[in-house]
């Protein structure tokens, strides 16, 4: 075996400072007779991403869970992935659903449908990896299986001598308890007034 006795390798520590931003670096080889001074190479001091964050929204329903990340700007590295998991709603441990170590998955909302129960809550993370490797997960959003209640229909009324009663059929629950409902009128100066029952 043949070791090339040329080839130097050198380890910088201490940058965490730095982190995210370009330093110069060069290497200078000292002799009795002199020295010799490389080039200037530029690198970027890079960490793992810190942990994504959820948008206020999801677009989940009754089967699928569907969740977004806030846009994510790495300081440092471009992201070039991000993982999705989930639990089984029981509080058991986390499945990846979407993205992960074995492709690129640069989408910002992922959803799944697999084994998603009506009315279960979910346990949702994320993280991100860069050149460096994985970030730390996200917090963990908590997603109800539910749509909005269905449609109120119809709607019917009586008239009495000073009141108005409004009738109508309660709408699907979409997996969850309808805790409120609203009447909603228009004044004759075109404001908007509720009543809640």
């Amino acid at each position: 075996m043949t070791v090339d006795l040329r080839l130097r390798t050198e380890t910088l520590t201490g940058l965490s400072a730095y982190t995210g931003q370009n330093i110069n670096i060069q290497v200078q080889a000292v002799t009795i007779a002199g020295d010799s001074t490389s080039d200037t190479l530029t690198v970027t001091v890079a960490a793992v991403p810190s942990k994504p964050v959820f948008a206020s929204n999801d677009e989940s329903t009754r089967d699928t869970i569907s969740v977004t990340i806030n846009e994510y700007v790495s300081p440092s590295t471009p992201i070039l992935s991000y993982e999705f998991s989930i639990d089984d709603g029981l509080g058991g441990s986390f499945t990846t659903f979407a993205g992960g170590s074995t492709f690129t998955y640069l989408s910002l909302t992922a959803e799944t449908s697999t084994g998603i129960q009506e009315g279960y809550i979910y346990r949702v993370r994320c993280r991100a990896r860069n050149i460096n490797g994985w970030g730390d997960y996200s917090d963990t959003l908590l997603v109800t299986a539910a749509a909005t209640p269905g449609i109120i229909d119809p709607v019917t009324t009586s008239y009495s001598e000073d009141k108005v009663v409004f009738t109508w059929n309660r709408p699907t629950k979409g997996a969850l308890e309808i805790s409120a409902y609203y009447v909603i009128f228009l004044t004759k100066a075109g404001d908007e007034e509720s009543i809640s029952e």
